[in-house]
């Protein structure tokens, strides 16, 4: 990175903690430092500011967009997990009112078996001259 900011043309760099400097596109000899820290202090052409102003722009409306359609997708999300809920939910209340009804079903089915046993039995007991 800092081979492309010195080869940039109109710009002056300064290499702090090393010795070699550089002004208007010229490469700069590679400085053998000690210290493992460097920083690179460079100032830019007028024109140069205004494109990375442009960009800077540029990035914010790319980011407000990315942002509104992250807000859109979260909010399809949130409708979408809602309906398949109430979907989720219609389903298991018609499963339970059909067990509902087969189970009254089996009751009454029961209670049936149960009366006509119990008719056999009183015409039995009747037949018999039993009381």
């Amino acid at each position: 990175m800092l081979k492309r900011l010195l080869a940039m043309p109109a710009c002056a760099a300064l290499v702090i903690m090393g010795v070699a400097t550089a002004t208007s596109g010229q490469a700069a000899a590679p400085v053998a430092t000690t210290t493992t820290t460097t920083t690179v202090v460079f100032s830019v052409h007028p024109r140069t500011l205004e494109g990375a102003s442009l960009i800077l722009e540029a990035r914010k409306k790319r980011e407000a967009e990315k942002e509104k359609l992250r807000q859109e997708r979260v909010a399809r999300e949130a409708e979408e997990r809602a309906a398949r809920e109430a979907a989720e939910s219609e389903a298991r209340r018609q499963a339970e009112a059909e067990e509902n009804a087969r189970i009254a079903q089996v009751l009454a089915d029961e209670a049936a078996r149960k009366a006509k046993r119990d008719a056999r039995y009183a015409a039995r007991k009747a037949r018999s001259g039993r009381h």
